[in-house]
């Protein structure tokens, strides 16, 4: 009986410091968004964890704090920790719209690192747990642009299929045209045949009259060498003029092999473009809830 008593007293003293230590919290969380607001994100984050600290774990509070230090750490670059505090906020059992906000932003990171098939998972997974969420479009189209640029067009289409909004995208997905223009086999044997005019197919005319005059040079000299008796010279210009020549048939190889990706990066951006205006870019977050003392974070989402 004693030990229920004492058990019950410490639970109603922890609820009130926590009531106590909630004004505290409140102004500390509108000191921390005036700061990211300023753009001072470093020192927003030490906020945003006096906030988390002050707030009852698991409070509509605590949690926007801790989606705050991830956004702070992502508009100031750091990747890693960024990632570590959306995953913390989106693996968790809650879902809410923090959860949601948090595993959205973990696919905008990776996307905006280039890494696709890790955005494309992140997407997946936030698509999969909040279907009804109002950003499930935005989403979808970000996903789109991550299987364009890893050249998974049918894939992209059919996650189209059904976005009213996404017409003129689903048209250059069912047209794309030629993604893969200059042939890496016909540029190796072009300069094969002639040091340089596998680069000028890549377009890459430069290169091209780089490694037409080198090799040529090289070889040049090489043969001269040989005519005036300098035998050691001239073997060793000759190794340099086969060194150029090969090399500039492997580059010519991996030059058409870049037109192709340029190519493809390209049209990917068309696409993206056309899925999300920069116009639609940059809106609120759409946090707020009546009655509950939350500041809205501006997004951090570059699309």
């Amino acid at each position: 009986m004693r030990r229920l008593a004492l058990l019950l007293v410490l639970l109603a003293a922890s609820a009130a410091r926590s009531e106590e230590a909630r004004p505290a919290a409140e102004e500390a969380l509108r000191f921390a968004q005036s700061l990211f607001d300023e753009k001072d994100y470093y020192r927003a984050i030490t906020e945003f964890k006096r906030v988390a600290f002050l707030a009852a774990p698991g409070t509509p509070l605590e949690r926007q704090a801790r989606l705050g230090i991830g956004l702070s750490y992502q508009a100031g670059g750091k990747w890693d920790p960024a990632v570590e505090a959306f995953r913390l906020l989106s693996d968790g059992k809650i879902r809410d719209a923090f959860s949601a906000r948090a595993a959205l932003e973990l696919g905008e990171i990776w996307r905006v690192m280039g890494e696709d098939v890790r955005a494309e998972q992140a997407y997946r997974a936030f698509l999969k747990d909040y279907p009804s969420s109002p950003d499930a479009a935005r989403a979808r189209r970000a996903l789109a642009g991550c299987l364009v640029r890893l050249t998974r067009l049918k894939e992209a289409e059919e996650i189209l299929k059904d976005d009213a909004g996404a017409g003129a995208a689903r048209d250059s997905l069912e047209h794309p045209g030629d993604l893969s223009p200059k042939s890496p086999g016909l540029a190796g044997t072009l300069s094969a045949v002639l040091p340089g005019s596998g680069q000028w197919y890549a377009g890459r005319p430069v290169g091209g009259a780089a490694y037409f005059l080198a090799t040529g040079a090289l070889a040049l000299t090489s043969a001269e060498s040989y005519r005036t008796d300098r035998p050691a010279l001239g073997a060793l210009l000759l190794l340099g003029a086969v060194t150029a020549y090969a090399s500039n048939i492997y580059g010519a190889v991996g030059d058409a092999h870049k037109a192709n990706r340029e190519a493809a990066e390209d049209y990917a951006g068309r696409i993206q473009d056309t899925l999300i205006p920069p116009s639609a870019a940059g809106r609120g977050a759409g946090l707020d809830r009546p009655g509950a003392p939350l500041l809205a974070l501006g997004w951090t989402i570059r699309f």
